[in-house]
């Protein structure tokens, strides 16, 4: 059977990756058979915030909105689907908070680390945004506001890698160290023109278009998944993770 022109280009990029990876987390296992074994805590954001920026600082405001129930669950499963599929990790969920696990391995607890090769926290970054000298840091997940009737809905995925045996750290996140600027605008940052309806409040975004919010928001976290577990990118991390 022939194979078509696309299909052996797309052959070609499988097997460079498999070839890249291989001997990589060969070097990081030691052993052949032995995958690492990882723990993965999800610290992520149970909340929307909203930035809004007035004509004047006066009408600057901050606000926090509940999401729905589930939320978080489908994003943990879209990122579970990928992170499953990485040659050379056995991965498993800890029922530990970051703050916890933090704890034990600081304090070279062995009870449950000692199980674990890598802990894996997967969190919701948030974004920094700069306007002239100033530099904002906007937490979790959410929208940014103003005086028109736009939206921009923002999500960002971090990954802090922790080594259990010297609590070597390597972090990344997609807007920072993964996406080109092409992927930042598409995957981080959404752009919603006239998504306010003419005379609706700021200060009280309404439920269905926190619906609507939510999910362009799970739009986002399926895209980012797909690039914070690339092969490439995260058999990268691990190996400065374990870099003598």
């Amino acid at each position: 059977m022939q194979i078509s022109y696309f299909t052996k280009i797309d052959f070609m990029k499988v097997t460079a990756v498999l070839l890249f990876l291989f001997p990589c987390f060969l070097s990081l296992s030691g052993q052949e058979n032995t995958p690492r074994t990882v723990g993965v805590i999800y610290e992520l954001s149970d909340s929307i915030h909203q930035y809004h920026v007035g004509f004047t600082i006066f009408e600057n405001f901050e606000k926090v909105y509940p999401q729905n129930k589930g939320t978080n669950k489908i994003i943990e499963e879209m990122l579970n689907r990928e992170i499953r599929y990485i040659t050379g990790l056995k991965v498993y969920k800890l029922n530990y908070s970051f703050k916890e696990i933090d704890q034990m391995i600081k304090t070279k607890a062995t009870d449950p680390i000692s199980a674990y090769d890598i802990i894996m926290v997967i969190l919701d970054e948030g974004v920094t945004t700069s306007s002239g000298y100033i530099v904002n840091t906007h937490k979790g997940r959410g929208v940014f506001t103003n005086f028109t009737r736009g939206i921009t809905i923002y999500a960002n995925l971090g990954v802090e890698l922790i080594n259990t045996s010297t609590n070597k750290r390597v972090i990344y996140d997609l807007k920072n160290n993964v996406l080109s600027s092409e992927g930042v605008n598409r995957a981080v940052f959404r752009y919603k023109k006239k998504f306010l309806e003419s005379g609706e409040s700021k200060k009280e975004i309404s439920d269905d278009k926190l619906t609507e919010i939510q999910n362009n928001l799970l739009e986002m976290y399926q895209m980012q998944a797909k690039k914070a577990f690339d092969p490439y990118v995260l058999s990268k991390m691990v190996s400065e993770l374990f870099k003598q």
